[in-house]
């Protein structure tokens, strides 16, 4: 069966394709973006179920693949912003270890702020693609 395109996906394959290092091998692909995050997003159904009230507040992942050498690790981001907003989505390169400073446990403390202080730190070519609510459930295939 083949999955019909959405408008998304080819923005989020550039620029997953942009932010790598030159002769990277480390990379995050949109197909395992997403299928990362619909996994996040089946361990925060089970969240919401607990306290209903998460379901108000903004959350996401950040996802890191470690580089050879550690000043090329490779990050992705997802944040999920209650309704009526949507996803927003970036990433980029930096040093492993300043990055799992960020990632710890895959959960950075402030999701509102995280755009600003990750870009002051680390390389992001493309800069933050936020995403209507309707585009990114059609490329994920539900909602949240």
């Amino acid at each position: 069966m083949s999955r019909r395109k959405t408008p998304i996906k080819p923005e989020l394959t550039r620029r997953l394709r942009a932010a790598r290092a030159p002769e990277a091998r480390n990379r995050i692909t949109v197909g395992l973006l997403r299928r990362c995050a619909c996994e996040y997003l089946r361990y925060w159904d089970g969240e919401v179920e607990r306290d209903p009230s998460l379901s108000r507040r903004p959350h996401g992942r950040l996802w890191l693949m470690e580089g050879v050498p550690e000043e090329d690790a490779f990050f992705a981001v997802l944040v999920f912003w209650p309704p009526p907003r949507g996803m927003e989505f970036f990433c980029g390169t930096g040093d492993a270890i300043s990055l799992r400073a960020f990632n710890h446990f895959g959960t950075p403390k402030d999701w509102v702020g995280l755009f600003e202080t990750m870009r002051q730190q680390f390389p992001m070519r493309g800069g933050r693609l936020r995403v209507n609510r309707a585009a990114a459930e059609e490329w994920l295939g539900r909602g949240w």
